[in-house]
């Protein structure tokens, strides 16, 4: 057994505490391995619809929270007279724009990210909540409009 804990002559509080040494000693070897894993990425299409959320809400489907280090649009076709916000939310169906504000993507195909398109209030990083969502909201028409989503992230570290 580990000095850092009590010592007792009760047996089930020793299986008990050494359980926990051995869950704690897990979790520690588990994070060591995700962060040598580097970062992840996710691909999305984006869906040319309009209303908070609707072109795409991806939820963070981890029992832990991650940290949103990039986000990338990739247009295909245009969509004439739209701009594009991207953000975290609690939920789905909200527009947010604290990583990329006011992307326009009704004049050029190409490749956005939030480090050099983020826009007035965008950013370059942003937690991500268990359960909540980087929704991704085109204003204007969106007719024609074609890409897909390209999200970086990393694992953070549990809150002890």
């Amino acid at each position: 057994m580990n000095a850092r804990f009590p010592t007792s002559s009760d047996p089930e509080i020793q299986r008990l505490v050494t359980s926990l040494y051995d869950f704690a000693r897990d979790l520690d070897l588990q994070m060591a391995q995700q962060r040598q894993q580097g970062a992840n990425f996710v691909s999305e299409p984006l869906a040319a619809t309009t209303g908070a959320g609707n072109c795409l809400a991806w939820r963070n489907p981890f029992d832990q929270r991650i940290v949103i280090t990039r986000v990338i649009v990739d247009q295909q076709q245009l969509a004439a007279g739209a701009t594009m916000d991207v953000g975290t939310s609690a939920v789905a169906n909200a527009s947010s724009n604290n990583l990329i504000d006011t992307l326009n993507i009704s004049s050029v195909n190409g490749a956005y990210g939030n480090i050099s398109y983020a826009g007035v209030n965008g950013k370059d990083c942003q937690r991500l909540g268990v359960g909540e969502y980087i929704t991704f909201t085109i204003s204007g028409v969106p007719l024609g409009f074609k890409g897909n989503a390209y999200i970086e992230y990393y694992f953070c570290s549990p809150i002890l």
